[in-house]
């Protein structure tokens, strides 16, 4: 492999926030979606970052085989998947609940996990030479590897358990990125720390992220419950709907904020 070969496989050039987002924001749009979209049409999503070739062809294979393992969902399973969420409605016990959280996509990822067959230390070893060497054969099945060690690391960190498949799916692209940065570099480093680290951080970062995002939630639907209430009272004392400055003097919420509020609560 050339110098120039191995420049242009590197990520280290992009931005890695603006990567990260846009990775996870295509990684949505194409979950549901019946058709994948082309080489050509998922690169528009990236466009603003100049990526070279090698670089296009690793996130869309990334892609597709991300839409491939939700898209194998047949007829059946998606009717198995509605009675879970029925059976989760009536009533049933806790694992019904736990199955609910985890979607058809995720269960046959883990069924996959399972027939990954382990490398032994020696092996890894030479997958790890190989990376640096610039082999992307080993690359992916270092990648491959790495998914049992991937899941349990989320399942430790995870205290919500629909947050999981998001968790692991952050967990592994960090490792997908970590090891294309290492891969023909011919650095020597610490792999599994490295990765590890990796891993971990990404993992942490989605479940604070996730955090933030349910309290913001919570934080939402208690002053809608509060404006909501307020008009209520108001409008009986006064004998008809309150203005935004009568609720803004109840509730001490700005009228900016009211406003907010009243115009969610209209499109729900």
């Amino acid at each position: 492999m050339s110098d120039l070969e191995k420049n242009t496989d590197k990520f280290e050039n992009l931005n890695r926030d603006t990567f990260i987002k846009t990775i996870r924001v295509v990684a949505e749009s194409i979950k549901d979606s019946k058709d994948l979209l082309n080489k050509t049409g998922i690169m528009e999503y990236f466009k603003e970052l100049h990526l070279t070739e090698p670089q296009q062809e690793l996130i869309y294979d990334y892609l597709k085989k991300m839409w491939e393992d939700r898209s194998a969902l047949s007829p059946k399973l998606k009717v198995q998947e509605q009675s879970e969420i029925t059976l989760h409605q009536s009533g049933q016990d806790k694992q019904n609940e736990m199955t609910m959280h985890k979607p058809h996509f995720f269960q046959m990822y883990l069924k996959e996990m399972e027939e990954i067959k382990p490398c032994t230390p020696k092996e890894e070893e030479i997958l790890y030479d190989q990376l640096l060497a610039g082999n992307r054969e080993a690359m992916q099945k270092l990648s491959d590897q790495w998914l049992p060690r991937i899941y349990r690391m989320a399942k430790e960190c995870v205290t919500v358990e629909k947050e999981l498949a998001d968790a692991v799916q952050e967990g592994n692209l960090a490792v997908f990125m970590s090891l294309n940065h290492m891969l023909g570099s011919g650095r020597n480093v610490d792999f599994k720390f490295v990765l590890e680290q990796a891993a971990k951080e990404a993992i942490e970062a989605y479940l604070c992220s996730a955090a933030e995002a349910a309290d913001m939630d919570q934080s939402l639907i208690a002053k809608a419950a509060l404006v909501y209430e307020a008009q209520k009272v108001l409008a009986q004392e006064f004998q008809r709907m309150p203005t935004i400055e009568e609720l803004e003097q109840y509730t001490r919420i700005s009228a900016e904020e009211l406003e907010d509020l009243l115009a969610l609560s209209e499109t729900k």
